[in-house]
C-alpha cells in the first residue's frame, strides 16, 4: 500500500499543487519552530544550544504527531490510513506550485511587464528583485527551479521511499514529514546573519545532512530527465560533476550545475541580498545567453525529474 500512497501523493500535487491554509503541516511546523525559538532564546543562554533544543523538539513533535495520527487511523481503517498517509506525503511535495509560479513569470516577461514579473519572482527567490532586468529574472527563476528540484521534489520522495521500505505506510508518511520539518527549520533559521549565525547553525547542518544523498542522486535523475526533455543530458552530468563544489552549499551545487549543463547556461554571478551585492560562484559554461524559453525548458525538466523519480521509486517498491 505504501507504493500507492506515494503515487497518489504525486498525483495530488500535479492536480492541485500545494494549497495555502492555516492547518497545512509545513505551516504548523514553521509556527511551532518560531514559538519554540522564542522560548528557547529566553531560557537558554547559549544561542547554539537554544537552536539545537528548538530543532530537536520541532523534529520530535513533527514525527511523533505524524506517527500517532497515521498509525491510529491505519488501525481504524485501511482506507483512512491510506488517505492520511497520502495527505502527509502530498503536503511534503512542491512541484506544481513551482511550475505554476514559473509560468506566471514567463507570461509577464512575454508581455514585457517587468514590474509584475519582478513581483512574481520575489515569491520564489530570496534575492531582491526590485531592479532586475529580464535576463536577471530568467536566471533567478531557472536557478530557483533547479534548487527546488531537490528540496521540493526529489528529497521528500526519497525519504518517503526510505520510510516505506523500513516501516510501510506509517514510515513513508513520517519520513516525508521529517524531511519537510528539517527543510522548514533551515528555511526559518539557516541564515548567516547576526541573529541566526549561532542559533540556526544546527538547523543548517541537519539540513545539509538530510540533503546529502538526495542531492548527489539528483545528478542522475536530472541528466536522464534532460535526455527525455530534449536537453543536453551529457553536459548536465559532466557539469554537475565538475562544478558542484563551486557552490557555497555542500548540496545545492549538484542540481544547479546539472540544470546549468542541461540548459547550456551559466548560473551564478551578482545578486542583491538585503541591499548588498553578493557574487555567487559560476556554474556551467556560457554557451548561450538566458532566454525566456529557458523558463519553460527548466519547468519541463523539473516535471520530468518528478516523473522519473516516481517511476523509479514505484519499481523499486514493487520489486
Amino acid at each position: 500500500m505504501a507504493t500507492w500512497i506515494i503515487l497518489a501523493a504525486v498525483l495530488l500535487d500535479l492536480i492541485f499543487g500545494d494549497p495555502t491554509y492555516s492547518l497545512h503541516p509545513v505551516r504548523l511546523i514553521g509556527n511551532l519552530a518560531l514559538r519554540l525559538e522564542s522560548s528557547a532564546r529566553k531560557t537558554i543562554k547559549s544561542q547554539t544550544i537554544a537552536g539545537l533544543t528548538t530543532a530537536i523538539i520541532t523534529l520530535l513533535i513533527s514525527i511523533f504527531v505524524t506517527y500517532i495520527i497515521t498509525a491510529t487511523l491505519l488501525k481504524i481503517s485501511l482506507i483512512a490510513g491510506f488517505i492520511i498517509g497520502t495527505y502527509f506525503i502530498y503536503s511534503s511535495i512542491a512541484c506544481k506550485d513551482m511550475i505554476k509560479h514559473s509560468k506566471e513569470i514567463f507570461s509577464q516577461l512575454k508581455e514585457n511587464n517587468l514590474i509584475l514579473a519582478r513581483a512574481k519572482t520575489s515569491m520564489i527567490v530570496g534575492r531582491e528583485t526590485k531592479y532586475m532586468d529580464s535576463k536577471e529574472i530568467i536566471r533567478a527563476t531557472v536557478e530557483s527551479i533547479a534548487e527546488n528540484t531537490v528540496d521540493g521534489v526529489l528529497a521528500p520522495l526519497f525519504y518517503a521511499f526510505i520510510g516505506a521500505l523500513l516501516f510501510g505506510v506509517t514510515g513513508a508518511a513520517c519520513f516525508a514529514i521529517l524531511y519537510r520539518a528539517v527543510n522548514t527549520l533551515d528555511s526559518s533559521f539557516g541564515y548567516k546573519n547576526e541573529k541566526y549565525i549561532n542559533f540556526g547553525m544546527v538547523s543548517a547542518k541537519i539540513d545539509d545532512a538530510f540533503n546529502f544523498l538526495p542531492a548527489r542522486l539528483s545528478i542522475f535523475i536530472i541528466a536522464i530527465s534532460a535526455f527525455f526533455t530534449g536537453l543536453n543530458w551529457k553536459k548536465s552530468f559532466i557539469i554537475s560533476l565538475r562544478d558542484h563544489s563551486n557552490h557555497a552549499s555542500p548540496n545545492s551545487g549538484y542540481s544547479e550545475a546539472a540544470y546549468a549543463g542541461a540548459l547550456e547556461l551559466q548560473f551564478g554571478g551578482d545578486s542583491i541580498y538585503n541591499g548588498n551585492v553578493i557574487t555567487r560562484p559560476l556554474l556551467g559554461d556560457k554557451s548561450k545567453n538566458f532566454d525566456i524559453n529557458d523558463i519553460v525548458k527548466a519547468s519541463k525538466l523539473l516535471f520530468n525529474s518528478l516523473l522519473l523519480a516516481t517511476l523509479t521509486i514505484t519499481l523499486l517498491l514493487f520489486i
